[in-house]
């Protein structure tokens, strides 16, 4: 590999780690790793542009080096496409929701009143491909078979939240559409978070609602981190119950579930979120509770009235 990181960037490291199918080297005293690009080809322009965005406000994203062919990306052996990194964060640290604000002061993009986003299309595909693999698995998988009415359930409340949200009330110039995440983990490190391979454009409360979803399950407070995220950054109504849209649809199970069904985790990981969904629906009247004090939300009568009667 040294020999092609030669001739298409004109660096020459003196040594390179490999692991697994990844790169590392240092070169003029900056670190370096030339990764494969696992995301859809098509992205690679809105990837660079919006690192772009982020490097020009500040943000110590990682660099995205151009070739001397002036591409992204380098396809080498087998057709493989490949990405150069300079990394500008080389840290362990575990992000906080401190990150997470200052991050997304910088990264705002445009308006969702003038780029809307539709969550519940999305959603709605996703529980289709779902159940079909339930359907050619199901026996497979007896506690995922078990336990997938009670989630697809939870995402059609998700989905008609979403919907209702579209349909009642309009983004306003306030809803911001910014650089996010595929997806923000509690336990996340600053390395991965300046990752600009899992940049996307989406809302700003898709990242803050996945954070929340994560530190639930590491069994943090993340009510506690909601109240510092909103004290910092305004949220209009609008993207308050899409929050709380998002806060409803446990993308933390359909990630599980597809990472067992390709053979990448054990099926028992699953059983964390089956037994412990109890304290997840009264996290989820509390959180209702908590943004009703900034503006009135609906609730989800099932949950509110499961919930009212143990508190």
């Amino acid at each position: 590999m040294k020999n092609e990181i030669n001739y298409f960037y004109n660096i020459y490291p003196k040594q390179i780690l490999k692991k697994d199918d990844s790169y590392y080297f240092d070169y003029h005293h900056s670190h370096y790793m030339f990764i494969p690009f696992k995301r859809d080809l098509k992205d690679q322009n809105l990837i660079f542009n919006l690192n772009h965005i982020l490097k020009g406000r500040g943000v110590l994203t990682h660099d995205i080096i151009i070739n001397n062919n002036k591409q992204i990306l380098t396809i080498i052996d087998n057709n493989i496409p490949y990405i150069l990194l300079k990394i500008q964060v080389d840290c362990d640290k575990i992000i906080n929701i401190w990150d997470l604000i200052e991050f997304q002061k910088r990264a705002i993009i445009t308006s969702a009143y003038f780029e809307p986003t539709d969550w519940s299309i999305l959603w709605g595909q996703k529980i289709d491909y779902f159940e079909y693999q339930m359907n050619q698995l199901g026996k497979k998988y007896p506690e995922l078979y078990n336990s997938f009415s009670y989630f697809v359930g939870l995402a059609e409340n998700a989905i008609s939240y979403v919907k209702d949200t579209i349909i009642e009330q309009n983004p306003t110039p306030y809803d911001y559409i910014v650089v996010s995440h595929k997806r923000v983990k509690g336990d996340m490190k600053c390395f991965d978070f300046f990752n600009p391979l899992e940049y996307i454009k989406d809302y700003q409360v898709r990242d803050l609602s996945e954070y929340l979803k994560s530190i639930f399950w590491l069994g943090k407070n993340p009510i506690k981190d909601l109240d510092i995220y909103l004290k910092n950054i305004y949220l209009t109504p609008y993207s308050l119950r899409l929050l709380y849209g998002r806060l409803l649809f446990p993308s933390f199970y359909f990630d599980l579930f597809s990472e067992i069904i390709e053979g990448r985790e054990p099926e028992a990981l699953i059983t964390k979120f089956i037994d412990g969904i109890n304290k997840y629906e009264t996290f989820l009247y509390e959180v209702n509770n908590y943004i009703n004090k900034y503006t009135p939300i609906p609730v989800v009568n099932w949950i509110n009235k499961k919930n009212y009667k143990k508190l």
